[in-house]
């Protein structure tokens, strides 16, 4: 089954257009002033620099917007997204695992791995990141179906009008909202429009977008072959397809509300929620001063450096010294008639010492704002004196934190939302069987759908995995630390503990790097029968010659059972991230 915004032929009246037109020109005017913050924190990103009055000036841009947001996005984008159907009632159990795995083969289907990049992105750098969920029914030129599925489409912020008085991340209060499109016209005839009444083939880029473009390099002002689209969904009651063509209004469809759901098909995603408006708060809006600061410190530091290094000069009236000699260069020569009269140079003191400290107070606040340490950033700790690996397990700490909020708000918000959404659409489209292919952790598996197993009720659940450790360096810094608690403990074995921690330091082969111990006689040879790790018949101690029983060991670095747990312990489990340790991972006896 496929979705058609196109009408019959029929005749709509003019007002209508001009109501429709007025209603996106409301909801264009309110967001204007959002949109010229939009531009400012998209050139931070992009590291824009605009074009000083003095060329000689330096005009640096630290990427430091742009290294905070490209150090978030990796663990929202890589991280594992589980979607689960849970049935409401038990008559519902058998058919549960069968629609978990139809989500998890339209996800992938729908290519959602990759359009999560500029999803997360857009909510990353403006503060919202807007997608659109329909269903797609595609044929080759064959005529054979090769897709039928529910599809996922990124919008453009810049091209997205919701209803003003919207707050609400999952337009629950909203009435209507406008997605902006451009359009050939063969891709209108395509989707069943009338095109005959359109005279233009071309449209002008839009103002904001026109901006936009030039901190890419473009200078873009009219898109030819295209034609600008206003889609208009009203909630639960129509779909309006409105043409601005040479600045008139042309409605070219208007249909009944297309999905059975009602709901408005955009789903969004948010960085840092706002109280008060439904476009949130992105990265550079709250380092934003801190990076224009920072840019303007460094360059000052570098026109000092270019003062002191390309001297000026004083030079005496009359004298006639040619000033061209006076630049500096390699090997040049200044032909003067008295040194001390004819030229003298300015004397140029060097930037005071302090400019440096403020730098760095200035990222340790850009650290500070977005949760993004030096250490995330691969930068280590940026002074003289290394970090312990207590500091920086706290840094660790606090980081990960946030970003699991910032990972649980894109379930909460978004993920939640396309997957009620995309089960939605299944359950009207869905129409016939069809065999699907999941591939897991097992291996692939194929699963018959039938149209009867979508019909039931079920909550659908979001869950997300963290990827593996994005700091290397405080992964191996909590590895060494509890290497240095347990080294001398008795009850640990301690072939595996070193095992385990070479292989957090990604050690090729620990083959005969780590030798485990041979029981030898005082001739040197093996004790027959003798095993590594473990005593020998009668109780012969190993690795080494035959020596008298040894004195008692001394207490071990634990806390009686009735104390508090062993620290050696408790940073274990920090290092595996609070989940089961997998048996034969470490030698530790009784942890679980």
């Amino acid at each position: 089954m496929s979705i058609s915004l196109a009408t019959s032929t029929r005749d709509i009246k003019m007002d209508e257009s001009v109501k429709y037109l007025k209603m996106y020109e409301e909801a264009k005017n309110f967001i204007s002033p959002q949109r010229k913050k939009w531009h400012k924190y998209y050139d931070a990103y992009r590291s824009y620099r605009q074009t000083g009055k003095d060329p000689w000036k330096a005009n640096l841009f630290i990427p430091y917007t742009f290294s905070t947001i490209e150090q978030l996005l990796p663990a929202l984008v890589l991280a594992k997204k589980t979607f689960t159907a849970i049935p409401t009632k038990e008559l519902f159990v058998d058919t549960a695992e069968k629609n978990s795995k139809l989500l998890q083969y339209q996800w992938k289907r729908a290519k959602m791995d990759l359009r999560c990049i500029n999803w997360l992105k857009s909510a990353l750098i403006y503060g919202l990141g807007v997608g659109k969920c329909t269903w797609d029914l595609k044929y080759n030129k064959r005529g054979q179906v090769i897709y039928d599925d529910p599809a996922f489409h990124n919008v453009d912020i810049f091209d997205f009008f919701p209803d003003p008085s919207s707050i609400e991340l999952d337009l629950s209060d909203a009435d209507y909202a406008m997605h902006r499109r451009f359009m050939s016209k063969k891709e209108l005839e395509e989707a069943g429009f009338d095109v005959s009444l359109i005279h233009g083939d071309s449209s002008e880029v839009p103002q904001e977008k026109r901006q936009r473009y030039t901190t890419e390099g473009l200078q873009p002002q009219v898109q030819k072959g295209k034609i600008e689209i206003l889609e208009i969904w009203i909630k639960d009651d129509r779909v309006v397809t409105l043409a601005l063509d040479g600045g008139s209004q042309l409605i070219l469809g208007e249909k009944d509300y297309p999905f059975q759901h009602g709901e408005l098909p955009f789903v969004l995603a948010t960085d840092y929620p706002d109280l008060h408006s439904l476009y949130g708060i992105g990265e550079p809006e709250t380092i934003y001063s801190l990076q224009v600061e920072l840019n303007a410190l460094r360059s000052q530091r570098m026109d000092n450096m270019n003062l002191i290094l390309n001297r000026m000069y004083q030079l005496r009236k009359g004298s006639g010294v040619d000033p061209k000699q006076a630049i500096s260069r390699p090997g040049g020569i200044i032909w003067v008639s008295e040194i001390d009269r004819d030229i003298k140079p300015f004397d140029m003191s060097d930037i005071p010492m302090s400019t440096y400290r403020e730098e760095g107070e200035l990222k340790s606040d850009i650290n500070t704002t977005t949760s993004v340490g030096s250490y995330g950033r691969g930068a280590g700790a940026g002074g003289s004196t290394p970090e312990t690996a207590s500091a920086v397990n706290t840094m660790g700490e606090a980081t990960s934190s946030r970003n699991m909020l910032k990972a649980n708000l894109f379930e909460w918000t978004g993920l939640k939302r396309l997957g009620e959404m995309f089960y939605a659409l299944d359950q009207e489209f869905v129409d016939q069987e069809k065999m699907i292919r999941v591939i897991g952790d097992e291996g692939a598996e194929f699963v018959n759908i039938l149209p009867e197993d979508v019909l039931n009720h079920y909550d659908i659940e979001v869950s997300i995995s963290p990827p593996p450790p994005e700091n290397l360096a405080l992964a191996k810094s909590q590895m060494l630390e509890l290497y240095s608690l347990m080294r001398e403990d008795p009850q640990v074995d301690q072939i595996k503990l070193k095992k385990i921690v070479l292989d957090s330091f990604n050690v090729p082969s620990l083959d005969g790097l780590v030798q485990e111990p041979v029981m030898t006689l005082p001739n040197g040879m093996p004790v027959p029968g003798a095993e590594a790790g473990l005593p020998a018949e009668g109780g012969m101690p190993q690795g080494g010659s035959v020596q008298p029983p040894p004195s008692p060991p001394q207490q071990a670095p634990t806390i009686s059972r009735g104390g508090r747990p062993n620290p050696g312990k408790k940073l274990l489990q920090s290092v595996f991230g609070g989940r089961r340790i997998p048996s034969g991972r470490t030698g530790i006896k009784g942890v679980r």
